[in-house]
Order: structure tokens, then C-alpha cells, then sequence
């Protein structure tokens, strides 16, 4: 669960791979800055209030999301160990900085390593809203590395305004909450979840678009089924999609029996582009 061994973190973060083609995520490995979801869709078609979240950690931006729309008890997980001291650096970011502040800070066109940078140059500031372990990490890793050396390019600079707290009054309101949450953290793959958090059980489970690599190797139909294991009775898993001609979409039509429902869905008419958000209800042994 929740561990920040700093130490041992940030004497592996020299070794980062970056890769260009993507098929593999690694325990440690480059942090992706912003969501290359369009977070502002979908969430408010859950009612998150009084929910137990399970999510992606990644950017941070699923948490920050999720915590807009009402949730209070979320668990954050992630194979690479790097991705919850970002989400702490974000956290920490919006509690130091009003909505114009942070505009101004982290929408240039070097925003994919901005966040970092900022803590490199205002360490000081950021010592109040950070666990010590957090703060520690940045400090050894920033000794060693340069900001631009940690993160992924393989999202374009706009995309933090795909995140619902975007706008000067949900931000505020976000600001607030952030008061009185505090994720969980779970270091590990996927597929391990129902292992590793098998006494827990939750109403949602955001797995971002994680199931596509799975799709690729033959093994996502067990890590579906697996989930099912950690969900509430009227628990729901959501996925997202975002591949030319819905490779994702494919495999849950023909090969899962879940109660399907596209949520939210973008079609690009001149790229044969689609993007979806679908959610599958608990599958039950009656089904």
C-alpha cells in the first residue's frame, strides 16, 4: 500500500527507459505530465459522492478529477513508482497556487516538464504541502537529473485543459476539497489488484485505456475477470478507448459478457478516429 521509500525511488530513477514505441511500462519509467484523456466528458456521469474509487494514478489528473466529483475514499495505483510523487508535486502545486497562478505556470509550451522545473526553483515553497518523503525525492532526483529527463512526450502541451478543473470555479472548488483528501497509493501492475487488494471492494474501477496493451498479449480476459473479484455488487469498471477503427471496442463487444454502456463517445469524421468511455456493471454468477 501507501510506501514512499524515497531512497531506494530515486536511485533507480537514472535508469528511466524511454521508449517510441510503447508496449511496455516499467516499475520505474517517465511520467506522463497531463492526461491524454478528455477528463471534462465523463466523470460527472457518475455520482462519485460517498464512492470507494479505485483509479490509475498516471498524471495525477484522474485523482484530481475524481476528487471534483465527490470521492473522498481513493486508492491510486500504478506499476511505475515515479507517478505518485508527481501527483503529490500536482497536489501540492494547486493547494500553494490560486487558479490565475496556475495558469500562468503551467500552461506554457514547455509544460511537459514545467511542474518540475517549478519545484526545482521554489523548493522552499512547496515544503508545507509535501510529505517529507515526497519533498526528499524531489531534492535527491533534481540533484542528479534534469527536469526534462523524467517525463513523456507523447502528449502535446494543450492537453491540460482536458481536465475538468479547468475553469476558475471548479478549480477553486477542488482547491478546497483537496483539504481534507488524501489518496491512497498501490505500487503494481493491474493485473495484481485483486491480489494485492483482495479484502477491499469498490464501486468504481477507472482503468484509463491500460486494457489495450493487455489486448495485444492475450491476457486481458483474466484481468477483467480478476477485477470482478474487488467490485462492490453494483460495482462498475470503466475504460477507456481511444484507438483508430475501436480495436478496444472489438474485444469487449464479442468476448465479454458485461452489461456494456458507451458512456461518452468522440468520433474524428476525417480521421476514422473514435474515442470512448465505456462502463461494464459486476459481472454476477447468474450471467
Amino acid at each position: 500500500m501507501t510506501n514512499f521509500d524515497y531512497e531506494k525511488d530515486s536511485f533507480f530513477v537514472s535508469d528511466l527507459k524511454r521508449q517510441s514505441n510503447r508496449n511496455t511500462f516499467y516499475e520505474y519509467d517517465v511520467i506522463y505530465p497531463w492526461t491524454n484523456e478528455d477528463l471534462r466528458e465523463f466523470f460527472h456521469d457518475f455520482k462519485l459522492e460517498n464512492k470507494k474509487i479505485l483509479t490509475v494514478t498516471s498524471s495525477g489528473d484522474h485523482f484530481l478529477n475524481i476528487v471534483l466529483n465527490g470521492a473522498t475514499d481513493i486508492t491510486c495505483f500504478d506499476i511505475n513508482k515515479l507517478t505518485k510523487y508527481y501527483q503529490e508535486l500536482k497536489i501540492a502545486y494547486i493547494k500553494m497556487n490560486d487558479f490565475n497562478s496556475f495558469k500562468k505556470g503551467l500552461t506554457k509550451k514547455l509544460t511537459y516538464y514545467e511542474l518540475i522545473t517549478y519545484f526545482k526553483n521554489n523548493k522552499e515553497k512547496f515544503k508545507p504541502f509535501l510529505r517529507m518523503q515526497v519533498f526528499n525525492f524531489w531534492n535527491l532526483v533534481l540533484s542528479k537529473c534534469e527536469p526534462m529527463e523524467l517525463v513523456s512526450f507523447d502528449v502535446t502541451y494543450h492537453l491540460y485543459q482536458k481536465n475538468e478543473y479547468f475553469d476558475e470555479e471548479k478549480y477553486d472548488f477542488l482547491r478546497n476539497r483537496l483539504e481534507s483528501v488524501e489518496p491512497i497509493y498501490v505500487d503494481c501492475d493491474i493485473k495484481d489488484l485483486s491480489h494485492i487488494l483482495r479484502n477491499n471492494k469498490y464501486d468504481y474501477i477507472f482503468t484509463s485505456n491500460i486494457f489495450y496493451y493487455y489486448i495485444k498479449t492475450g491476457t486481458y480476459l483474466n484481468i477483467i475477470n480478476s477485477l470482478n473479484d474487488i467490485l462492490n455488487e453494483k460495482g462498475k469498471i470503466i475504460q477507456y478507448s481511444f484507438r483508430p477503427h475501436h480495436e478496444n471496442d472489438l474485444y469487449f463487444d464479442r468476448k465479454v459478457n458485461y452489461d456494456k454502456k458507451i458512456v461518452y463517445r468522440f468520433e474524428d469524421k476525417d480521421e476514422d478516429y473514435y474515442e470512448s468511455v465505456i462502463s461494464y456493471k459486476k459481472k454476477t454468477k447468474g450471467d
